[in-house]
């Protein structure tokens, strides 16, 4: 699904919808994925072309923001330390700052 989701900007509200039918357990792991994807070494932070960001960035990070705005029983404390853990440390924290913005955008 997370592969769908970075691919496709069109399945977001889509899947974001269909989250509805989950356990607590499932929206926890999915959480846990999210933020290993957002910290994920192969990923690239810049798109091709060199402007902007790239697509599967853009399209996790709106997919995120929906998701904890629709469900407000997930667990937002993980990504939220790996938003802050990140930025402390330094280096190229692109991904994050966009995945924060949507977040509180979103919420």
């Amino acid at each position: 699904l997370i592969g769908w989701i970075e691919s496709y900007d069109n399945f977001v509200p889509l899947l974001v919808d269909a989250m509805r039918h989950l356990s607590s357990l499932t929206f926890d792991v999915c959480s846990s994925f999210i933020a290993r994807r957002f910290v994920s070494p192969e990923k690239k932070l810049i798109s091709s072309s060199g402007l902007g960001n790239p697509m599967w960035m853009s399209n996790l990070s709106s997919f995120t923001g929906q998701l904890f705005k629709k469900y407000a029983g997930i667990e937002i404390h993980g990504i939220l330390h790996m938003i802050t853990q990140s930025l402390n440390e330094g280096g190229d924290a692109t991904s994050r700052v966009i995945l924060l913005r949507e977040l509180l955008v979103q919420m």
